[in-house]
This record gives C-alpha cells, structure tokens and sequence, in this order.
C-alpha cells in the first residue's frame, strides 16, 4: 500500500526572525508536513533554534543538523527533522562540498565576510513502510557564478552514484541567482548536472526567493531597504526540489513571513 507524505524544503535565513520562523514549522506540520529540509540552521543565538523546534515538536520527530566545523554562524547550517513514526532512518551522510578559495570584493559587498564559507550536503536515507528512499539537504555556493554551482551539483552526483538507490529527493536552495528569464537556463543546467533523472516538482515556479525581507546586519541592508521604498525588488528562483521515481500528487510555495526564502511544500506517495 502506498504510503502518501509531506516533504518542506525551507531556506529560514540563519533564524533571524526566529518566532516567525518557529510558528511556520508548526503551521505546516498542523498542515501535514512529515519531513522538513532547512538550509541557514545557523548558531546565531545562545539558544539554538533547532533545539527549540526538537522540543516543541515532540519525542515523535527527530531530528540531524550539520553545523561548520571552524565557524558555526556562517558556515553549512542544514537540519532535517522528521517524523519517527512514518519515517524510519536507515543511513545518514553529512558530505562536505568544495569550498572556494577566496571572496570578491562584490561577494563580500552582499554577503559581509571575507572568508570563502563552507557548503554542503545532508544526505538521508530512509524505510518508509519497506520502500528506500534517500532524500538529500543541500545548500550550494553564491558566490562565483553558475559554473561554481554546476561544478558542485556533479560532485554530489558522483558521490550517491557510488550507492545507486531507486527513489530519491533533491532539494535545497541552489541559490541560482537569477532573473525570470533566464531561468529556463539553469534549470537546463541543473538537469543536466542531475544526468537527467530527475523531474523539477515546479517547472513553472517563477521565484522562491524575495528580497524584501534582508538580514539587517548585513552591510549592504541599508541600500537595500533605500531601493524597496523606491519601489525596486529582488525576485528570484533559488529553491528547487527534484525527484526520481517519486509520485508527486501536490507542490505548492507557501508564502510565509519570516524569512526571504519561501517554504516549498510536495505531497508524494512511495
């Protein structure tokens, strides 16, 4: 018997807004999220807000998060709680992707650091109701162009084509960076880069990203804030989730206050 679930792939913006963010969680789990994916789980605060969301949840979640090694507030910052009762861990992998070298001068104007961060993958693997699905966490590089992206993507390929599964999940933010028009093009990279087995669960999608709502510590936020009174925002699709013999039934953006990334929700059945 097929089993029906509801998989959240969430960039929360370092937690910044940490109420909003925690009263989301609770809105979509009320709504039937089974599994969350979280990029910018990052230890900006005493209490971290993935302990708090573990407690507030209950024993019925669990829950893995992969932290920086040198720099816990800028580097990697994946979670991926789930719900122990639908799903049941069976492998988990916390992969390291290439790390740059340096940052720009423009890269250091929009993020504030110097220091090239870490980035990588949380990689799930898990027995719902006898079927395998692996189900990965990633967040890729802003800096550096497309090529930079693409280069990390086949990376990650390489490494689960070591341990092939039959159903799978990718998702994450991309952080591909780009206009309406052009991102029929990335997405065409993305693809490939995936060796074409995968399916976007939102081909159509135009933006998941909206600047209007910035990190206010960052340098370049009083700009920013001078070009939205102007009238001038930052719409772009940097959220994907992909899957590989996986049958999607819903996939719906919530648009939810609280970070500048929007939740992208699926329903699928294994």
């Amino acid at each position: 018997m097929a089993v029906k679930l509801k998989l959240a792939s969430y960039n929360i913006q370092d937690g910044i807004y940490e109420d909003l963010i925690i009263q989301n969680v609770h809105r979509m789990v009320s709504e039937g999220v089974d599994i969350f994916c979280l990029q910018e789980t990052r230890i900006i605060k005493p209490n971290f807000i993935i302990d708090r969301l573990k407690a507030e949840l209950g024993d019925e979640w669990q829950g893995e998060y992969f932290l920086g090694v040198d720099n816990p507030r800028l580097e990697v910052g994946l979670t991926i709680l789930w719900k122990s009762v639908k799903l049941n861990l069976q492998e988990l992998d916390k992969f390291f992707l290439p790390k740059l070298n340096y940052v720009g001068l423009y890269d250091h104007f929009i993020t504030s650091v110097f220091t090239p961060a870490q980035r990588g993958a949380m990689i799930a693997t898990f027995d719902i109701n006898g079927t395998i699905v692996r189900i990965t966490n990633l967040h890729l590089d802003f800096k550096n162009g497309a090529a930079r992206r693409r280069s990390q993507v086949e990376y990650l390929v390489d490494h689960l084509s070591k341990n092939p599964v039959l159903h799978e999940i990718i998702c994450g933010d991309f952080n591909t960076s780009v206009k309406n028009g052009t991102s029929k093009n990335q997405k065409n990279w993305i693809g490939q880069s995936l060796q074409n087995e995968f399916v976007d669960a939102f081909p159509d999608l135009k933006w998941t990203f909206d600047g209007a709502s910035i990190d206010p510590t960052r340098f370049f936020s009083g700009i920013h804030k001078l070009l939205l009174r102007l009238g001038v925002r930052f719409y772009r699709k940097l959220d994907y989730i992909f899957l590989k013999n996986i049958n999607l039934t819903n996939a719906k953006m919530e648009q939810l206050k609280g970070s500048d990334h929007y939740p992208l929700v699926i329903t699928f059945e294994v």
